[in-house]
């Protein structure tokens, strides 16, 4: 008979698609490795570390690791947390936030009342304590809905993974733990892990097979419940947000962007407010109340920015005066008056380095060793100037422009006799459709073969991908608020237009000021959308090229590579304790730099979105990169441990297309250990990292040096650090993860349920203190463009499982219990089809009940 471990490793040669014995991949912490030798010299670290060889007693060393990461990382946030300063500015801005929020309140003659903290020098349990009870009410109201949704998905993992531990852990434990799968169990640490997986079970175990297939339906039963639950109240959420400005809104802010829509192709014929305003006046006699049209302020945005850097150079050299009683000069090699090399002090952003790429350098060298103060009130001088003529200009060009904009033959002129009834309603939808462009466009082809000339597929071609700050005068996006709320609703759900390519309204929604990334508004949405093709085109090449990264990762932190540029000794000259230190950098050197490579995957894929996508909504920007930061998570996690890489997946899976099922299910039980170990890292370094706000404590102590230990009043009120926002993107695709491990192995490998209910409880209490001390919430989207991808991937993930189960009873000839199985992806694809064709479009529309209900309300109270 096999034992466990033999049992775990398969090789059935026609049956198997890539042996799981030359399976490698990355691991975050040291596995078990014996390091160079004099006889093997230095290969040792040029391979991946194998991961189907991890076993329990690798476990408790990865959570023994990462509890004293964990806890150091908790001893500096609680001795910084009780300093005044890092307090207010680094662990709970939001109080500042608060504060200003209720001023505001105040001036409208509404109330708002801040959360009730603990002191800083309170008790740390007491923190956890209030992120754990408090209501539901109070955090929605203080948090805002995005948040909200975010903290109950990570609650409804939680619940998940309890009602794992204690239903399915103890029966599946129990069933594989007590197969009669027996043999050598020499290496116990390995076989008392796979002995509590389905490797223990074998052919004649027809009971224990059976119950691995009950637990998958109680598994997907309870799981699909727990879903269906937050759909329903998820719905009543996002209809109640609909209607109701959130609590911390600036009321007469939040009224406006409630009843405003955000246009997008606007016809040239409406590019000017007043012919939009007019336009839409026509349509909806008496319920416009304004209507504007962006202008393209790029460059100008742009000299604002340098303006606004120079005045804080400006501010911070007038603080260091003060504070030190030293004049600041200008200097190039010295930075506060230490030395320091050029290219780095540009890189501090005190007031000794450079402030934008097109300074005048010539002028900077003449100023060498004069007073810094001198210089940057000269400079100020002149940039205010320079944003003076180039607003003038703008203004004057925007002016002129509209006086030259083509008039078509339904000029806006001739709609406003249908306002009193003197023409015929046809005539109105003719004005109308001409007005829209209907008609066959001279710019765009529209399927006809007379359209098709060379001219109109050329200025299309460069409409579509005509580069950032290439606009014409006009820009073809708007906004128009109405003076009511229905008004607004229904063109929000509205199609505009009867072709594409037309006016629309493609963000749904109500459109927040603070979500708007203003410096993109004026962007075309046809080159915007050209651009993300682009770039979802190279996140794709990247996942298909992932191995390599990998590869080059383990080639750069080998030791024969380093030892070959000379940048290690040989192991000859060390001592026994050196070669151990080295032995354990080498186990993690390749690691360490893969984990910062996908660290540093959010930041990238949010730049590329924000500066080369140009997206024009944060909220978008956001999701963006969590669907493409999970994709390549996926690509890392999964193709790349199971397959080696994309390429050998693709070509074993074309090779032998109906063994990949069974491959599946060979395969996943022999690197359960590797995947556990990646849900104890993130749950106490990952979750204790966020905790701990490292990053943004040196940026405030960096931005204190600069001005000579203390920050200026622009520092207070613009830094970015002092109102930070919640990263969605990044936050869900680590949530995520740790799901789709949860339910890959909830069966196969229950153990792991243990392991994900303490990350679950851990980020739940690390995002809830974050939520309600730090993140200042920028924008408000109501949670619905995260919550339904969020609730498909997780249902894709529970999918997954499944069909891994089926695979593993097909390797166990298992042929009744796999059929009884295989109904479940089915049944699971039904109710992921019955969310987005019922919840989904429930949350993207308001309901006209509320809609007019509320209409009706403001009516009675027009003062209100």
């Amino acid at each position: 008979k096999k034992n466990a471990t033999e049992h775990s490793i398969i090789h059935n040669g026609e049956d198997t698609m890539a042996s799981p014995t030359t399976t490698f991949a990355p691991t975050a912490t040291p596995a078990p490795s014996y390091g160079p030798t004099e006889a093997e010299d230095d290969d040792t670290f040029n391979v991946y570390t194998a991961i189907t060889s991890l076993k329990w007693n690798d476990i408790w060393t990865v959570l023994l690791t990462s509890l004293v990461v964990a806890f150091c990382l908790l001893l500096f946030a609680l001795s910084k947390m009780r300093k005044r300063s890092p307090f207010h500015l680094v662990y709970a801005p939001r109080y500042r936030w608060e504060r200003e929020i209720q001023r505001k309140a105040a001036r409208r003659g509404k109330t708002y009342e801040p959360l009730r903290r603990p002191k800083r020098t309170a008790a740390p349990w007491r923190w956890a304590w209030l992120a754990l009870t408090i209501s539901d009410a109070e955090l929605l109201k203080h948090v805002g809905l995005e948040m909200y949704v975010m903290l109950r998905f990570i609650r409804m993992c939680l619940r998940i993974s309890v009602f794992g531990t204690l239903v399915v852990l103890p029966v599946g434990a129990s069933a594989y733990a007590t197969a009669d799968a027996s043999g050598d169990t020499s290496d116990y640490s390995r076989v008392a892990w796979f002995r509590f997986t389905t490797a223990n079970l074998e052919k004649h175990n027809t009971g224990r097979i059976w119950c691995a297939a009950g637990l998958m339906y109680v598994v997907t039963i309870q799981a699909v419940a727990v879903v269906a639950l937050e759909c329903f109240a998820f719905v009543e959420l996002k209809q109640n947000f609909f209607t109701t400005p959130p609590e911390a809104a600036d009321p007469v802010v939040a009224e406006q962007q409630m009843r405003s829509v955000m246009f997008e192709r606007l016809p040239p014929e409406l590019r000017t407010s007043e012919r939009l305003r007019e336009f839409w006046d026509t349509l909806l006699p008496g319920k416009v109340h304004s209507a504007v049209v962006c202008s393209d302020t790029t460059a100008l945005a742009k000299l604002n920015r340098v303006r606004e850097t120079v005045a804080l150079k400006l501010e911070r050299a007038l603080l260091f005066r003060q504070r030190s009683g030293q004049e600041p000069l200008i200097r190039d090699d010295s930075c506060c008056g230490l030395p320091f090399p050029a290219p780095l002090a540009r890189l501090r952003g005190c007031w000794c380095c450079s402030d934008d790429p097109d300074e005048d350098w010539e002028a900077r060298r003449r100023s060498q060793g004069k007073s810094a103060i001198e210089y940057y009130q000269s400079r100020l001088a002149k940039l205010n100037a320079e944003f003076h003529v180039a607003r003038s200009a703008l203004v004057e060009a925007t002016r002129r422009a509209s006086a030259n904009l083509p008039t078509s033959s339904s000029s806006v002129s001739e709609w406003t006799s249908v306002a009193t009834g003197e023409a015929h309603a046809g005539t109105v939808f003719e004005r109308l459709a001409k007005a829209f462009g209907v008609e066959r466009p001279k710019a765009i082809v529209v399927g006809d073969r007379d359209s098709l000339s060379l001219e109109s597929v050329a200025s299309f071609a460069q409409q579509m991908l005509r580069a950032p700050g290439g606009q014409s005068e006009h820009c073809d996006c708007g906004f128009v608020t109405f003076a009511d709320y229905t008004s607004a609703a229904m063109l929000r759900q509205m199609q505009l237009a009867p072709r594409p390519l037309s006016m629309e309204c493609p963000h749904e929604g109500i459109p927040d000021a603070q979500n708007l990334i203003w410096a993109n508004v004026p962007e075309s949405l046809d080159a915007s959308v050209a651009r993300s093709n682009v770039a979802s085109f190279l996140v794709y090449v990247l996942a298909f090229y992932w191995s390599l990264f990998i590869s080059v990762c383990y080639v750069i932190a080998s030791y024969k590579t380093l030892k070959r540029w000379g940048l290690v000794p040989r192991l000859g000259s060390l001592t026994t304790s050196q070669q151990t230190l080295l032995r354990y950098f080498f186990s993690v050197a390749p690691a360490a730099l893969i984990s910062a490579g996908l660290a540093l995957l959010p930041i990238l894929l949010m730049l590329m979105a924000e500066h080369y996508e140009r997206m024009k909504l944060r909220s978008e920007i956001q999701l963006s990169v969590l669907q493409r930061n999970f994709f390549l998570q996926m690509i890392n996690l999964w193709l790349t441990v199971v397959a080696g890489s994309v390429w050998d997946a693709l070509k074993n899976i074309i090779n032998k297309p109906t063994q990949l099922f069974r491959f599946l299910g060979k395969t996943l039980p022999t690197v359960s250990v590797y995947f556990v170990e990646i849900v104890v890292i993130k749950t106490f370094v990952s979750n204790f990292w966020e905790f701990s706000r490292v990053l943004p404590w040196l940026r405030l102590r960096a931005a204190k040096l600069a001005a000579g230990g203390a920050l200026t009043a622009r520092d207070l009120r613009d830094s970015v650090f002092l109102q930070p926002e919640m990263m969605y993107g990044s936050a869900y695709t680590a949530h995520l993860l740790v799901l789709i491990v949860l339910f890959l192995f909830a069966v196969i490998a229950p153990f792991a349920y243990p392991f994900c209910v303490a990350y679950f409880f851990v980020a739940y209490v690390v995002y809830a203190h974050n939520a309600l001390h730090v993140y200042v919430p920028k924008y408000d989207q109501g949670g619905g463009l995260f919550f339904f991808p969020v609730v498909a991937y997780l249902l894709g993930a529970l999918a997954a499982t499944q069909l891994t189960l089926v695979g593993y009873l097909a390797v166990l000839q298992a042929w009744s219990a796999a059929s009884f199985v295989l109904a479940l992806p089915v049944l699971t694809y039904a109710f992921s089809r019955h969310v987005q064709v019922h919840y989904t479009p429930a949350c993207e529309k308001a309901a006209a009940q509320l809609t007019l209900a509320r209409d009706a309300r403001y009516a009675a109270k027009p003062d209100d």
